[in-house]
């Protein structure tokens, strides 16, 4: 059996993906390992965290009434909804390295939405960067991704405001695709800010506010363990340029 009636509730009723997309079949594990071509290790360490993979949504020009995507850069004719069941809780970046096994198994645009089910499930959505796959028109391979902050069901409220189906960009098919992927990004900078991006994408912000984050946390540390005072009261200013720039871009 595939996803419950709940899931699908949730996707068609609450986030509004098209009916007529609906597939709900499970995907072999065994079929993916040899789509994607994972050695032995790959293999493993799939069979070990993953419990079942759903094909539960196919969007096509037929079923949702968007353009296919044709251009000199890629071709996107649909979109695929996979959930992803996991066995136990993962790491970020394990979480990241399963989902890029998954993506490079399936090269068309492919949406995932990753649960861990419990007393109180999680969720990720993630997404992924495509190019066209060397020597193939249609088929596309997977670069940098974009996942949400862990969501509770408690967060899934705020979650379904932002990925609902027709919130997204519906000028054709890549455009529907990579709206979802800047509602990923917008939840994520949602978490901290209520402010509206005009300036810049919600990637973008995301993006900067890391790289932002990281070095605050540095000076922060290096200003501790300086014994020389002038040099420690030149990184504590630093850091507080620093913190202010991250205040500015979330609006607080």
């Amino acid at each position: 059996m595939a996803v419950d009636k709940k899931s699908l509730e949730y996707l068609v009723d609450v986030l509004n993906f098209p009916k007529t997309s609906v597939q709900n079949r499970v995907l072999s594990k065994d079929d993916l390992v040899r789509m994607g071509g994972l050695n032995s290790r790959q293999k493993q360490e799939l069979t070990d965290v993953v419990k079942q993979v759903n094909w539960v949504l196919l969007m096509t020009e037929d079923n949702t009434k968007i353009a296919n995507y044709v251009g000199e850069d890629i071709n996107v004719r649909e979109i695929n909804y996979l959930v992803i069941e996991l066995k136990r809780q993962l790491t970020d970046s394990r979480l990241k390295e399963i989902s890029k096994m998954v993506f490079g198994a399936i090269p068309k645009a492919t949406i995932l939405e990753v649960k861990l089910n419990g007393d109180d499930p999680n969720y990720w959505w993630i997404t992924a960067e495509y190019k066209r796959k060397r020597g193939y028109d249609n088929l596309l391979s997977a670069g940098n991704i974009h996942v949400t902050n862990q969501i509770g069901t408690y967060q899934l409220d705020m979650f379904s405001e932002v990925f609902d189906f027709q919130k997204q960009v519906h000028l054709d098919l890549k455009h529907l695709y990579y709206s979802f992927s800047e509602s990923i990004e917008r939840y994520n900078f949602q978490q901290h800010s209520n402010r509206n991006l005009e300036d810049m994408t919600y990637a973008d912000a995301n993006k900067m506010l890391k790289a932002l984050e990281v070095r605050a946390d540095k000076l922060k540390r290096d200003a501790k363990k300086e014994t020389q005072l002038n040099k420690r009261m030149q990184l504590v200013q630093e850091y507080k340029l620093l913190q202010k720039k991250i205040y500015n871009i979330k609006g607080v």
